[in-house]
């Protein structure tokens, strides 16, 4: 199971925006909020490593 657009949600509704693909390496795209930038890779498939990168973003959700 892919976490990937979960992540990509909870990110949009924590106010993250993407930016353009100039920023983010052909694997990863580069999500940013205020001061603070957030790297999501193409491939999120472990809730543990989901849950890293909320726990990164300052999101509070955490997948079950």
């Amino acid at each position: 199971m892919s976490y990937r657009r979960a992540v990509l949600e909870q990110l949009e509704q924590d106010g993250y925006q993407k930016l353009s693909k100039k920023r983010g390496n052909g694997s990863h795209e580069a999500w940013k909020k205020g001061g603070h930038t957030q790297i999501i890779p193409r491939h999120v498939d472990d809730r543990d490593f989901a849950n890293d990168i909320m726990k990164q973003a300052g999101i509070r959700h955490r997948f079950r």
